[in-house]
């Protein structure tokens, strides 16, 4: 399968705006090129990366703040990109964000699999979970966990805030033999972690068939597969029945409300519920639904506006 690269041109301001936009749109995986940030992580030397490529530092101090993802080429690919194309008009309304320019590039998949890997380096989180690319070496501590993961097109790499956050308060909230829910696990990154901190089994779904199969292959290189790490394909309430310790749902806003209309049920008594993929403007909603539904938050994480919730039913 070949693919389009979309590359939207903006600034520092409208990175997270063009982010979460594109989300609404069904696009939940986006690479964020800002040159403001890598400044930042030039002069703080965050601990996300272990070195850094000459090459990077080269491309990242000539280029235009941009946010850029990929879609497949079927026959969906002419109705999103118009989508995007109308987005990105109504933002450039505004005047503040940038040239709001929209741009395609063709993309062959063994391409963008390989150009990618040389920036992306193991990542610690948290006290002891490492997230280690299957072609990286990592230097490791005393009772590290250790995921590895080669996330391919699917969503959850654990740089995003919004996964980062969600292992944060895995690491601190599975108990050994948990029965853990993953909604839209995207990598598997998460109910990899979950398991690998001493969950006992591990059900995931997502929508996305491209999802299912990087999850599949992601836990097939920890080690884990059913009944330890079962994942469907399709909707939820279509694929997954009975109750949890954990639930997590690292997804988008809009579906995270619409999803506290039905979770409970899947949560046990005394179970947790864990939620990111919240932007700022929108968490103010999701807090508003959370409770009108029967869910507590128990504590709230933010990182560069996006926001976690780690909740129990009332």
């Amino acid at each position: 399968m070949d693919y389009t690269k979309v590359t939207i041109y903006t600034n520092s301001e409208g990175v997270e705006l063009v982010s979460a936009s594109l989300y609404d749109l069904g696009i939940l995986g986006v690479q964020i090129m800002d040159k403001n940030d890598f400044e930042e992580f030039m002069s703080q030397n965050l601990r996300a990366w272990d070195m850094v490529d000459e090459e990077l530092i080269s491309s990242m101090m000539s280029k235009e703040t941009q946010v850029s993802f990929y879609l497949e080429n079927n026959d969906e690919l002419g109705g999103m990109l118009e989508n995007v194309r109308s987005m990105a008009k109504e933002l450039s309304k505004a005047g503040e964000y940038g040239r709001m320019k929209v741009e395609e590039t063709a993309v062959k998949e063994e391409d963008w699999a390989n150009n990618w890997k040389k920036y992306y380096k193991p990542l610690r989180i948290g006290e002891h979970i490492v997230i280690k690319p299957t072609w990286e070496e990592a230097e490791l501590k005393e009772n590290d966990v250790i995921v590895e993961l080669d996330p391919g097109m699917a969503f959850g790499t654990g740089s995003h805030a919004s996964t980062h956050m969600c292992l944060e308060f895995l690491e601190k909230t599975i108990k050994k033999g948990d029965k853990v829910l993953d909604i839209g696990t995207g990598s598997g990154i998460l109910g990899i972690a979950a398991l690998k901190l001493g969950a006992e089994s591990v059900t995931a779904v997502d929508i996305d068939p491209l999802a299912v199969k990087t999850a599949k292959e992601n836990a097939l290189l920890n080690g884990y597969s059913e009944p330890e790490f079962t994942v469907f394909e399709g909707d939820l309430a279509d694929k997954v029945t009975g109750e949890y310790d954990v639930v997590l749902a690292n997804i988008v806003a809009d579906i995270i409300c619409e999803l506290s209309e039905n979770v409970c049920k899947y949560i046990k008594k005394d179970g947790k519920f864990i939620t990111s993929g919240i932007i700022d403007f929108k968490a103010e909603k999701v807090k508003t639904a959370l409770k009108d539904n029967g869910i507590n938050i128990l504590e709230g994480k933010n990182q560069k506006d996006w926001h976690s919730f780690l909740c129990d039913k009332a």
